[in-house]
């Protein structure tokens, strides 16, 4: 009897229980599900806000890389018409008339010379010969718009603008570009017109069905995706466009009404003043997200009610072994990893999967820990994959390379006469601005030595085109410390020289270090001979050189001069070194890169490490 009446007290408590849990779920299930509407809500908003804004800042650059590389190309192709005028070589002229022909999203394209008088003339015009309608509105371009577009062009800015055409023809762009310039002024101008048409051949077809439009610097439409841009943004809401062309930043995100309803505009302004916009719709992103919100409502008051039912059920039947869990879970918490749950859980339901779950969570702790301790020893710059799929071999593993190694000429001085603070600051600042380069090049930083830097190409795989991108970091680096050192002059600061070596060949890359400190690096004569060849440029005066055998691989490609040879120590024979004066293009043209920081004066002495004997 007195069983049964333990029993009896048993069962209602039971139920009260899970009916207090019932009810606790539920109102937490109504108040979550009006709070998850607006995080939902306000999250798709923003998530889609950042898409937008992404897309934008894509297009433009895109934009503007396509922008330039139309006004290179005319240059050139006007360049060449200039110069076939003069020489009157009407055969020249008919090679660059016939380029020109073969784009035939350019309708006309003409140069204007500066006469005695000071106005600019037409020289000669390259014209399309065709019917289409498109092509026959340039006839109506306001002449008054083009000649102002000449003068501005004439300050030497390139312009970019939408032309006046008639009513319902897509727009016209015309690009005005400075030509060659005769002392300080130009005395060419180049116009060519822009077919509506050649944007949507850089835009790919998904982004179609997004609401992108570009305007000009002065607000006129030339180029959207969908034509209702026309009757609304255009027609109702064209102060929006006004306020973003008035303002100074170059990247804004406007909020607006329409018919009532609430519009995000993103708009991104590139080098030549097309803004490019993405207009967002508030309405057709929240809609989705209320109604997914509304049916995450449904689909959890299903699955409370299924979970109290069972949770009546068989809430008995789970709380030992839960409470085993909860011990094991103490455990845990305390550092003890070593523990097994399916050792005293041996169910084959949910809580027995619950249990071996909670020992592939153990499993997977014990190797976090383990993971944690191999990071702790390799704190600087690791190559995460290569460490993550092997072991720590300290003899390394033999690899074809090309090594990097750059420092600050005059560094000791500077260091000298400034505070640690100061020096801190600018080594902080310059290595940003180079290992950016450095990483943009598939570059792989080793090493900072004080103000030096060790960095190496091929790394984690090697290419054919290691030599190749070394040198193209160390060009844009080249051009970068340019914008840096004047930044500094800016600020009432000195600026900086700098000294690079490049060599390609075999090293040994591995972890070195104790036990209680390690470090992945690269060692081997290779390594050695760059370092030789970067103090070397002290004495040849210049900011960088390159061995024979980085020479060897990428002369076709680079514009390179010998420097001459020096002696270094540890080092029988003599090193011969190379200057890399610029780049050579697919089409051959050279383009030399030199900046007032790429040479200085020359230092003999090369820090006893380097004699010049040839130079």
């Amino acid at each position: 009897m007195k069983m049964k009446k333990k029993i009896k007290m048993k069962i209602p408590l039971l139920i009260k229980m899970v009916f207090l849990i019932g009810v606790m779920l539920i109102a937490s299930n109504l108040y979550i599900s009006g709070k998850n509407s607006e995080l939902v809500t306000a999250k798709s908003i923003d998530k889609e806000k950042d898409f937008n804004q992404t897309l934008t800042r894509t297009l433009s650059v895109n934009i503007e890389s396509i922008t330039q590389s139309l006004i290179d190309e005319f240059t050139n192709y006007s360049t060449e018409l200039i110069q076939a005028h003069n020489d009157r070589d009407l055969t020249k002229f008919k090679i660059v008339e016939t380029k020109v022909s073969k784009n035939k999203n350019i309708y006309f394209l003409r140069i204007f010379q500066l006469d005695s008088s000071g106005q600019y003339r037409l020289m000669n015009e390259i014209n399309h010969d065709t019917e289409k309608e498109e092509e026959k509105s340039v006839n109506m371009i306001d002449n008054s718009q083009e000649k102002a577009a000449i003068m501005q062009a004439s300050q030497g800015n390139p312009l970019v603008e939408r032309v006046k055409s008639p009513v319902g023809k897509r727009p016209v762009v015309m690009f005005s570009v400075p030509v060659i310039k005769d002392g300080s002024k130009f005395t060419y101008i180049a116009t060519f017109y822009l077919n509506f048409e050649f944007f949507y051949q850089f835009i790919p077809k998904d982004l179609l069905q997004y609401n992108i439009f570009f305007t000009d610097h002065n607000g006129e439409l030339i180029f959207y995706t969908q034509k209702d841009i026309l009757n609304t943004m255009f027609a109702k809401s064209k102060k929006i466009i006004d306020d973003i062309l008035a303002s100074e930043l170059s990247t804004i995100t406007k909020q607006f009404q329409e018919n009532d309803e609430d519009y995000f505009v993103i708009s991104k302004r590139t080098k030549h003043n097309i803004v490019v916009y993405s207009r967002l719709s508030v309405f057709s992103v929240t809609k989705l997200a209320k109604y997914i919100a509304k049916q995450g409502q449904f689909v959890l008051g299903i699955v409370i009610s299924i979970a109290f039912f069972f949770l009546f059920v068989f809430s008995s039947s789970i709380t030992s072994p839960i409470e085993k869990l909860e011990q094991l879970l103490k455990e845990v918490s305390k550092g003890n990893f070593e523990v097994t749950a399916s050792d005293t859980i041996r169910s084959r339901d949910e809580v027995g999967s619950l249990a071996r779950s909670f020992d592939e969570m153990t499993s997977g702790l014990r190797e976090r820990e383990k993971m944690k301790n191999l990071f702790n020893k390799l704190h600087g710059e690791d190559i995460t994959d290569e460490l993550l799929n092997s072991e720590l071999k300290p003899e390394g593993s033999s690899k074809n390379v090309v090594v990097f190694f750059s420092d600050i000429r005059g560094f000791t001085d500077f260091s000298e006469h400034h505070s640690p603070e100061e020096v801190v600051e600018m080594l902080n600042s310059y290595f940003e601005v180079m290992v950016r380069i450095i990483n943009e090049y598939d570059g792989v930083v080793d090493k900072f030595i004080g103000d030096a830097i060790v960095a190496v190409w091929g790394i984690k795989e090697e290419t054919d085109r290691d030599c190749h991108k070394a040198i193209t970091a160390c060009m844009e680096m080249r051009k970068a410390l340019e914008v840096y050192n004047q930044e500094r002059i800016d600020q009432g600061k000195n600026a900086i020289f700098t000294g690079a070596g490049l060599n390609t060949g075999r090293v040994i890359s591995g972890t070195i270090g104790s036990t209680q400190r390690m470090e992945y690096t690269v060692i081997g004569d290779t390594v050695n001979t760059a370092a030789r060849i970067e103090a070397s440029t002290k004495g040849f005066g210049t900011d960088l050189l390159i061995s024979q055998s980085i020479k060897d691989k990428i002369e076709k490609e680079f514009i390179i001069e010998k420097a001459g040879e020096v002696k270094a120590k540890g080092k029988s024979d003599a090193l011969c070194l190379y200057n890399v004066l610029g780049t050579i293009d697919e089409s051959g043209v050279k383009h030399i890169v030199k900046t007032p920081y790429s040479s200085y004066k020359k230092d003999d002495g090369g820090g006893g490490k380097t004699q010049i004997v040839n130079g």
